[in-house]
């Protein structure tokens, strides 16, 4: 698997913790380098399946997280903007609390 990207995303690898988390590990990884900031675009989900070497489904359930948490906002259906970069912390906890129970 790639482990650099333009966007500054790390290679995932399929274990515990699940891939959506992991997703969403490599994007908080992304921001805390700068990589991406708040009011960035991120790539198509294609892409970023491409890069991150997981299915769209992974991302598709890491942006569903995300947006619900209120870190991303997605616009028009297609375009998804870092709406939050200080959440990052506190999802990983609340995501692997409820995927525990």
């Amino acid at each position: 698997m790639k482990s650099g990207t333009p966007y500054g995303f790390k290679a995932i690898e399929a274990h515990n913790p699940t891939v959506p988390e992991q997703v969403m590990e490599s994007m908080h990884s992304a921001v805390r380098s700068g990589a991406i900031k708040v009011g960035d675009v991120l790539p198509p989900e294609r892409q970023l399946a491409v890069e991150l070497g997981v299915s769209r489904t992974s991302i598709r359930e890491c942006l569903s997280i995300m947006k619900f948490l209120g870190i991303i906002e997605v616009r028009n259906n297609r375009r998804v903007l870092v709406k939050s970069a200080d959440s990052f912390k506190e999802i990983h906890g609340f995501v692997r609390t409820i995927r525990q129970k």
